[in-house]
């Protein structure tokens, strides 16, 4: 698939513009010019009612309407969306939807959502495959950074997780749903979810999923069980172990969080993460080594190090310095 806009040399017009070139080419007999107009307006709103009776029109003057649209690498995502469009029309679901799951997977496009969360019905998702709603989910989880996440994409999301999870009762599906609830602020709906995967699969990744949980939100105490939970079955996890070295911090447990850092760095001593965390936590203690550590973080900071610059910044109105 190679993009919304097949025909590389045509001008890129407004959707509205493309339709109606699509319904002149057609008019004039030209159906490959009036299918590279159509797929980029349909790419661009593929629930418009016009677009929709324009391409009918299209498939409908077609001995072989498939001929038009021919699956290969060499595909754009416009006509990779009216390939779909025609599957579906014709009974074969279980391709459609791996197309349009494909399509979903290579590029964020939003106004795909509605009609992947129609089409995935979970009598006919069994027929689809796994592999392809697996790839589908963690492509738009890499799209949505952050603890919390604004926007309708999660609306979409969220029962296609579901679905899937029920379809395929894996720990993949599970940590995902979990992540998509968790990423919508729904807590109260992911911790029943996480707690019945921790019970399937206990284990590091589970156990992690329902520290995460409680530190969104602000239960820190027991977040902080959980972290050490899922250490006990990963110990050499930095990543880890750094979270739960910041929630110490976070909370002001100075110590605690010196001494986790420096687990981190004993396992890992280029962690810079650590390397910096641990300065704050030095210069937040009471010792010959407070100013020591402020100048090498105040150095850190003037080299471009956010971390540093971030908890100088909070330490700030805590110290006298």
């Amino acid at each position: 698939m190679t993009g919304p806009g097949e025909g590389g040399a045509l001008p890129v017009n407004s959707p509205e513009a493309e339709a109606a070139l699509a319904a002149e080419a057609m008019d004039q007999g030209d159906f490959s010019r009036a299918l590279r107009h159509l797929a980029r307006a349909l790419y661009a709103d593929p629930e418009c009612p016009e677009y929709q009776l324009l391409f009918h029109r299209l498939m409908a003057g077609q001995a072989d309407p498939l001929a038009l649209l021919p699956a290969g690498s060499g595909m754009g995502l416009g006509e990779a969306l009216l390939r779909s469009l025609l599957l579906h029309r014709l009974g074969r679901d279980a391709e459609a939807l791996r197309l349009l799951l494909q399509l979903s997977a290579v590029q964020a496009a939003p106004q795909l959502l509605p009609r992947l969360l129609a089409w995935s019905e979970p009598a006919k998702m069994p027929a689809v495959g796994p592999g392809f709603y697996q790839r589908f989910l963690v492509s738009w989880l890499g799209r949505l950074p952050g603890v919390r996440v604004e926007g309708a994409v999660l609306d979409y999301l969220i029962p296609i997780s579901q679905r899937a999870f029920s379809c395929w009762p894996e720990q993949a599906f599970g940590n995902l749903h979990v992540t998509f609830l968790r990423k919508a602020g729904r807590d109260r709906e992911a911790f029943p979810v996480a707690m019945q995967l921790y019970k399937q699969f206990p284990g590091w990744g589970t156990a992690l999923s329902l520290g995460m949980l409680h530190s969104a939100s602000g239960s820190v105490e027991v977040a902080k069980s959980w972290y050490q939970q899922a250490l006990s079955y990963k110990p050499e996890d930095v990543a880890t172990r750094n979270d739960l070295a910041d929630l110490h911090l976070d909370s002001g447990d100075f110590l605690g969080a010196a001494a986790l850092y420096t687990e981190v760095l004993v396992r890992d001593p280029s962690d810079s993460w650590a390397i910096t965390s641990l300065l704050f936590c030095t210069m937040m203690g009471e010792g010959r080594l407070e100013e020591e550590s402020r100048q090498q973080l105040e150095r850190l900071a003037a080299e471009g190090d956010e971390r540093a610059t971030e908890l100088l910044r909070r330490a700030t109105p805590c110290t006298s310095h």
